[in-house]
């Protein structure tokens, strides 16, 4: 990366039919790839993106993601997402993000870890030079990066399986980071789903999963307005994703 002055990325998105829930709300997930987006645009900017690492035989993963909501999105409300990378570590690069309407109120916000891993070995490796060597980081997070361990499930409750498909694969060729959210949410029972809104969600990504895998969901209620999620490979038990999700009333 060069020395440049790094700015805040911008880019703004349009809320599309296809992208509301049964509340007539802009679907949770939404948000996340509309940050994903933008996070994409703003590394290739940087000369960081997904294509440039693999040239060098890495790649980025999102290892956590924490996401609020604070006022739903209707229908063709347009948002402006921002986003920066707000900190790096040994092993992590954090970026942070904030939506907009377009009266410039704040609908939600939120901050991510990433680390790069060797494709090859499909391992960790420390923060590349190529990346901690340039003017990377604004000084500008609004949240506590998210470092604190979730909770492991007690006495859950078992969902469906789900098996990984070649739609649910992205350029690193494992499943997209909104799958894992929509995996978890299908777990929890549907008279729940209708009566609440999803406000908070933070997930930590801990393995990966590939074409063919098999995937349980599962879930335990700490509250009426709390939950813990853990999907889980079928056979080798592997966790590869733990949630803590916060509700409210609709």
């Amino acid at each position: 990366m060069n020395n440049k002055m790094v700015n805040p990325y911008f880019e703004k998105f349009k809320v599309r039919a296809a992208e509301i829930g049964p509340n007539g709300k802009a679907k949770f997930s939404v948000l996340i790839n509309f940050f994903q987006e933008a996070a994409w645009q703003h590394a290739d900017a940087l000369g960081v993106s997904v294509p440039a690492l693999m040239e060098k035989g890495h790649t980025w993963v999102l290892h956590r993601l924490f996401l609020r909501v604070v006022k739903p999105v209707e229908k063709n409300e347009v948002v402006e997402v921002e986003t920066w990378p707000s900190g790096i570590e040994k092993f992590f690069t954090f970026r942070d993000m904030r939506f907009k309407n377009e009266r410039q109120e704040l609908v939600a916000e939120g901050c991510t870890a990433w680390v790069v891993i060797d494709i090859e070995k499909r391992r960790l490796i420390p923060v590349p030079d190529y990346i901690t060597g340039g003017n990377f980081v604004i000084e500008n997070n609004h949240l506590p990066h998210p470092t604190d361990k979730l909770p492991s499930l007690g006495e859950a409750i078992s969902g469906p399986g789900f098996q990984v498909y070649y739609q649910h694969l992205d350029q690193n060729n494992h499943v997209n980071n909104v799958h894992y959210l929509e995996w978890m949410l299908a777990s929890l029972p549907q008279d729940y789903l209708l009566h609440m809104s999803l406000k908070e969600i933070d997930i930590q990504f801990k393995s990966e999963c590939v074409l063919n895998d098999e995937i349980t969901s599962e879930f335990q209620q700490l509250s009426d307005t709390e939950i813990i999620h853990s999907l889980k490979e079928k056979y080798s038990k592997r966790e590869v994703a733990r949630a803590i999700s916060t509700w409210e009333e609709r």
